[in-house]
């Protein structure tokens, strides 16, 4: 009988796994790449300095709808059989336009092109990461 030294790995057991893993992490980097990109690009480094009415409530609405997309997809992404892919797109619009609905009521000064490109980085954001997990999910059997 040939004894194999194998090294027992069990699920989200690498680094990688569990800091990517790891919800608040991902909700951070998250909002770095969503808020922290659009406003370099349409603003500059110079933005943190003195912020306007516009960009703060630019960088508001993206955060709150960011985080609420966040939620409600780790909540909905939990059932089991569930395809993750498939809810990503409805959720992301439907609380982009809850989002949009109520700056356009409140009639709150916005940036349009800035929502509509951190909208795109959200979809993109969290396609990338349901692609991801999906490769480290093992079936669990009863």
């Amino acid at each position: 009988m040939l004894l194999m030294n194998k090294k027992t790995l069990y699920r989200n057991a690498s680094w990688y796994e569990m800091l990517l893993g790891y919800f608040p992490l991902q909700l951070v980097f998250g909002l770095a790449v969503i808020a922290l990109i659009p406003a370099l690009t349409f603003w500059d480094w110079d933005f943190w300095k003195k912020p306007d009415d516009v960009q703060i409530n630019t960088l508001i609405i993206t955060t709150m709808a960011f985080s609420a997309i966040a939620i409600t997809l780790r909540r909905i992404l939990r059932y089991p059989g569930e395809q993750g892919s498939s809810y990503i797109l409805p959720t992301i619009l439907l609380i982009a336009g809850v989002a949009m609905a109520s700056v356009l009521l409140l009639r709150l000064p916005y940036s349009n092109s800035f929502l509509t490109l951190s909208f795109i980085l959200t979809v993109i954001w969290f396609s990338t990461a349901q692609f991801i997990v999906r490769s480290w999910r093992t079936l669990k059997l009863a």
